[in-house]
């Protein structure tokens, strides 16, 4: 497995791990999340872009 598949099985694991505990906690991302969820997993961004990206739409939601 070369890095850049590596890289991309690390970032889907741990968004799956997230989903994973969200659903355990009664909670169903939002559309918006699941395509930042999917733009993190192919590498378009970071994990601080992804993370700060969350926190935005979850504060507009509030």
């Amino acid at each position: 497995m070369d890095s850049q598949a590596h890289e991309r099985h690390r970032r889907q694991a741990a968004v799956e791990f997230a989903l994973a505990n969200m659903g355990l906690s009664g909670f169903t991302p939002s559309e918006e999340v699941q395509r930042h969820m999917r733009r993190f997993v192919d590498g378009e961004m970071d994990l601080v872009k992804f993370v700060k990206g969350v926190m935005d739409h979850a504060k507009r939601e509030v």
